[in-house]
């Protein structure tokens, strides 16, 4: 994917795929950063050896972070002779923030399959499936969630993230009405969050 960035044509041999010749016609002048997903070691390690960004996502145990997925991004950078702390550390928060705590805590309900052990969830095909195992933990899908009514109180939920030094914080909400979303957390969080970690 790099050399997309910066040949005219790539030809390449991978355990997985062959390309030849093949090209981007419009290359950016400054070359696109490269960001690697992960939920698990070894993709970690993977975005620590071979990208300039990890990526993963908030609601699981915070040992998960600390002892798995962080150290393995700093230990495939370490194999690779890259410094560890120039990886952009990206996280997706989920946040239901809401005046009102109870539609906060109901807007997560739309994302119940997150609750799901993952067991639960491997080799469902059929989205009516998954929608009826998701209702069955509907009333646990708010643990997934950082959900506040109180800014400072959100503030603090999100501080763990940052002690563990993800420095990109991208707010994922579940509700229905997205534009009431950002412009509340933008009113309310938004200057907080820049004032507090800025």
């Amino acid at each position: 994917m790099k050399r997309f960035g910066s040949q005219e044509l790539v030809t390449y041999d991978g355990e997985s795929f062959h390309i030849r010749n093949a090209t981007v016609y419009d290359r950016p002048s400054d070359p696109v950063p490269l960001y690697v997903a992960a939920s698990g070691q070894v993709a970690a390690k993977l975005a620590g050896r071979v990208a300039d960004g990890f990526i993963c996502t908030s609601g699981k145990v915070m040992e998960l972070y600390e002892k798995t997925l962080l150290p393995a991004v700093a230990e495939g950078a370490a194999a690779a002779g890259r410094d560890g702390g120039a990886i952009e550390r990206m996280i997706e928060m989920k946040v239901s923030y809401d005046s009102d705590r109870a539609r906060a805590l109901a807007d997560t309900r739309i994302w119940a399959a997150l609750a799901l052990p993952a067991e639960d969830k491997m080799g469902v095909e059929d989205p009516r499936e998954m929608e009826r195992r998701a209702a069955g933990v509907a009333e646990q899908a708010h643990r997934r969630w950082l959900v506040s009514d109180d800014p400072e109180e959100h503030l603090e939920q999100l501080r763990p993230y940052v002690e563990l030094g993800f420095n990109h914080l991208v707010f994922h909400a579940p509700g229905d009405d997205q534009i009431a979303f950002i412009k509340r957390y933008g009113k309310d969080l938004l200057p907080r969050i820049r004032s507090q970690w800025s």
